[in-house]
């Protein structure tokens, strides 16, 4: 999907993974005064979730990152099917999945908590041929 421009702070960053459905990742020193802002302005016309508790993410970069990720997923990573900014629900190694593109060359994955051994194993064996 088409990214969502969110407020250009690294402590937020807002993806769409779906129709009238939005990914907020904040991270950094300022992640909680993030998460409040955006808690305040969705008051009243969205409802907000927190995951932070139950899952896992992990951050993908460098040159080597789309072809280590494409191993394991069926997303066409190649821009502009799956442009910077955005973002899709996919399976990774059949563990469900979210795969943000922060960057041309950056990927951010997250998955429900419970997968984070089973994710760390798949990912382990699948650099073990690029590294």
């Amino acid at each position: 999907l088409a990214p969502l421009e969110g407020d250009g702070t690294e402590e937020l960053f807002i993806s769409a993974t779906g129709p009238l459905e939005y990914w907020a990742l904040a991270e950094g020193p300022r992640a909680a005064e993030a998460v409040e802002r955006i808690t305040a302005a969705a008051r009243g016309c969205a409802s907000l979730f927190d995951h932070s508790h139950g899952r896992f993410v992990v951050r993908l970069s460098g040159t080597k990152a789309q072809a280590l990720l494409g191993k394991g997923t069926a997303l066409d990573l190649r821009q502009p099917p799956f442009p910077a900014r955005g973002a899709a629900h996919t399976a990774i190694a059949h563990m469900p999945a979210v795969v943000i593109r922060r960057e041309p060359a950056m990927y951010d994955i997250s998955g429900a908590g419970s997968y984070a051994g089973s994710f760390a194993a798949w990912l382990k064996e699948a650099a073990r041929e690029l590294l």
